[in-house]
């Protein structure tokens, strides 16, 4: 795992060494800058790559990302997937519902399914462009990927009900996201993001459970790695603590200032203003949510400034440069 100065270093790659790292999750936003629907951006590589580079260009933040949902998985295993015109896929049958249908499927080499190797193709496509550009590629948590492939409900209950064959469930996916990660790397990606959605819904030694798998996949890379977790998760410090993260991204129901105290100064934590705001509120009010993150967690070392969890698509403008604008001004010592 790479070490914080690395770490930083690999994000700031271009950047004035004096700025506050922002990165904002922008997916359906940049779709949206681009004039890009949505079902072409999750199937599209060049569509995808394309709204990642304008939405960039316009709001100059420091890196952009190549996720769009959680579903790649399950598409290749045989899932019925619903593809909105604009708005993000969801599984409407998931691949395995029993153990036998896990016993009967093997984890599938990502190179050889279309829509990872759109992901590939639009890493290729954003560093092609641009070398400099520093991409996060993407994965699944095994919890993510395992409720994905499994259904959400089923997965949850299944902590309970069935927790043997939700470790096979787990294993299973981390497989497939190990391979996924490195796939990424030699495609280009400097940084793997991983989200867990469900990390809030779970108790702690569930979580816990699920994380060892997680954290299977961060130690086999040798890039940095930032673990984006959702909702409440307060209960889960200690467990990203011990994650194998660099980056831990927190959604806004968590005191900042906690998170600081729990993971340290050698851990980045990425958040998390909320993102509804960027809907609701002023470019003023977004800069003074900004500074008021900075504040709580401690000031601006370790520290990149970003909404709690995805930009909504339909957030003013202004306010995605206001919270720019707050990062530009907020200087930090090396």
């Amino acid at each position: 795992m790479l070490k914080l100065k690395e770490l930083m270093k690999a994000i700031k790659k271009g950047v004035n060494s004096t700025r506050l790292p922002v990165i904002p999750f922008v997916m359906q936003f940049a779709a949206r800058i681009a004039e890009i629907s949505y079902r072409d951006y999750c199937r599209d590589p060049e569509a995808m790559a394309e709204s990642q580079l304008r939405c960039l260009e316009k709001f100059d933040y420091d890196a952009v990302n190549v996720s769009s949902d959680a579903h790649r998985l399950a598409e290749a295993l045989g899932g019925e997937l619903f593809f909105p015109k604009n708005g993000v896929p969801v599984v409407k049958k998931p691949p395995i519902e029993t153990e036998r249908d896990l016993s009967a499927k093997s984890v599938p080499d990502p190179r050889d399914l279309p829509r990872c190797r759109q992901r590939l193709e639009a890493i290729e496509f954003i560093k092609n462009h641009n070398p400099e550009i520093t991409v996060i590629g993407w994965i699944e948590g095994a919890l993510s990927e395992a409720s994905s492939i499994f259904g959400p409900n089923r997965a949850l209950k299944a902590f309970y009900r069935s927790p043997d064959l939700l470790e096979r469930l787990f294993r299973f996916s981390a497989r497939f996201d190990k391979k996924f990660a490195k796939a990424q790397v030699e495609a280009g990606a400097d940084v793997i993001g991983a989200g867990d959605s469900l990390a809030s819904q779970v108790s702690t030694d569930s979580f816990e459970l699920s994380v060892e798998y997680t954290k299977n996949i961060f130690n086999s890379l040798d890039v940095p790695v930032l673990y984006h977790v959702c909702g409440d998760t307060n209960h889960q410090l200690e467990v990203l603590n011990h994650s194998g993260a660099d980056v831990v991204d927190l959604d806004r129901e968590v005191n900042l200032g906690v998170a600081r105290s729990v993971l340290g100064n050698e851990t980045i934590i990425r958040g998390n203003i909320d993102p509804i705001a960027f809907v609701r509120k002023t470019p003023e009010e977004i800069e003074n949510l900004s500074l008021d993150c900075i504040e709580e967690v401690g000031g601006p070392e370790s520290f990149i400034l970003s909404a709690g969890c995805e930009i909504p698509p339909d957030s003013r403008l202004e306010n995605l440069s206001a919270m720019v604008g707050v990062a530009t001004k907020t200087s930090f010592d090396r």
